[in-house]
């Protein structure tokens, strides 16, 4: 059977790390080839910061130049959504088929975190793990966690043997912006590259700060995801200790990681009328905030996507929800958003997975997300328009400044805010039944029982 390895990575700028990795582990484990594939959009970083594809992707071309071993490939950053393994481990099985065995080359810190990674076990499955290990104590505990995840999950690992190296492409980025040589540090053809096209400039850090940390293991995501009584409290134990507003900073600049421009913008809109909305009607503002920031974190995924995380994560989905991105979205986002807490608080995952078809009994959080979703200013449909009206919230307000204090219509009772929803949940109702697109039964239930309370039956 043909090995054939796989190094991934931004390459932001590709450096002789990089090659020399690439050129043990095929010396080592005796692989046919060794498939370069720079990263499109990976969950783990800032993608305002990397280096657009096709200079990442120039530079691995000019730095491979030569070496009939090794190749570059172009299937993550062809590919629409964002990064992930799994995905990328798909692709290149129908491009090289079932008679190869591929070695994904990974650094062993990697190892630290590698059951974060979005469908694990479907990667464990679809490769080999090639690790550096370096001599020494790094080797020592390389070896115990390759241990661990061979026992625990079956993982397949081989330790390449690397050689101490203290380069990185974050080094070279900082050293270019200073003005220093980077010679000998990336191929001569790769800093000419470089310098012809003035990149790294700036320097900078490309990670997000804290993003795998923030990903609990998978024995704390296991669980289906209950929403509970409305309005129900969270059920971690340490409930009264969690600070809601200092996560609300690194959230933002994960989901703004996630999401394109005009999503993120919705997002932001949802975020603040949350935050209003909840002043008014003595809800946390920071938990609305938090839940505006994560309902759509899940939103740029595919529908295949949706489908492979709410399995490969418990989350509940019916056949037909499966089919509705729109739907699957909201219920897998809800599972991402304690993913990205680390910690598992129903109002916010309540609020989350029914913002799109609202919920029967639905406790307050989930109204103010339901309700923000639909009216934040960015909206400009005519229903839209009259809800926002319902709520006294103005048109056109993008941010704080402009939504604070605007909510007047709602402030202590939650009258003109359920009289909002049902108007909502009946446009919303008479919209799919005119375009013939699937009903979902929360959507009637909902607009039923809000009618009721409405009618105080």
């Amino acid at each position: 059977m043909k090995k054939i390895g796989i190094l991934g990575g931004t390459f932001d700028p590709v450096h002789v790390g990089h090659l020399m990795l690439a050129d043990q582990a095929a010396s080592a484990l005796g692989l046919s080839r060794v498939l370069f594939v720079p990263t499109g959009r990976p969950p783990h970083k800032d993608s305002r910061r990397i280096t657009p594809a096709e200079h990442r992707i120039g530079m691995v071309r000019l730095a491979i130049e030569g070496n009939g071993l090794f190749e570059a490939t172009t299937v993550e950053c062809d590919y629409p959504g964002t990064s992930y393994t799994y995905i990328t481990l798909g692709e290149l099985r129908a491009q090289y088929g079932p008679d190869v065995e591929f070695y994904y080359i990974i650094g062993s810190d990697v190892l630290a975190y590698i059951t974060k990674f979005i469908n694990y076990r479907q990667v464990f499955d679809s490769c080999v793990f090639a690790v550096s290990a370096r001599p020494g104590a790094d080797r020592d505990r390389t070896e115990m966690l390759a241990r661990e995840l061979v026992e625990s999950y079956g993982a397949r690992i081989r330790l390449v043997g690397f050689p101490e190296i203290a380069i990185s492409s974050s080094m070279l980025r900082e050293k270019i912006a200073r003005g220093e040589s980077v010679r000998y540090m990336a191929p001569d053809a790769v800093i000419k590259y470089i310098n012809e096209h003035n990149l790294y400039k700036d320097g900078g850090d490309t990670a997000l700060p804290g993003y795998w940390d923030s990903i609990p293991p998978p024995a704390a995501r296991g669980a289906p995801i209950e929403t509970g009584d409305a309005g129900g409290a969270s059920n971690a134990d340490n409930a009264e200790n969690f600070d809601y507003a200092a996560q609300i900073e690194k959230i933002r600049k994960i989901v703004k990681s996630r999401l394109r421009g005009k999503r993120f913008a919705h997002t932001l809109g949802v975020t603040e009328v949350a935050r209003g909305l909840a002043e008014d009607l003595g809800a946390d503002p920071d938990k609305a905030a938090l839940a505006g920031l994560l309902h759509d974190c899940m939103r740029e995924r595919t529908n295949d996507e949706l489908a492979a995380y709410c399995e490969e994560n418990g989350v509940p989905a019916s056949d037909a929800e499966k089919m509705s991105p729109a739907v699957l979205h909201a219920r897998a986002g809800a599972r991402e958003a304690e993913a990205l807490l680390g910690y598992a608080d129903h109002e916010i995952e309540e609020a989350i997975a029914c913002h799109t078809t609202g919920r029967e009994g639905m406790g307050l959080l989930a109204k103010i997300i339901f309700a923000a979703d639909a009216v934040e200013p960015g909206r400009e449909y005519e229903a839209s328009k009259k809800a926002r009206a319902m709520l006294g919230i103005s048109s056109g307000a993008r941010n704080k400044k402009q939504t604070e204090k605007k909510h007047g219509a709602v402030a202590g009772n939650t009258r003109a805010l359920d009289d909002a929803i049902l108007f909502i949940l009946e446009n919303q109702i008479k919209h799919i039944v005119d375009t013939g697109l699937p009903l979902h039964p929360d959507t009637v239930l909902a607009r039923n029982w809000m009618l009721r309370e409405a009618n105080d039956l």
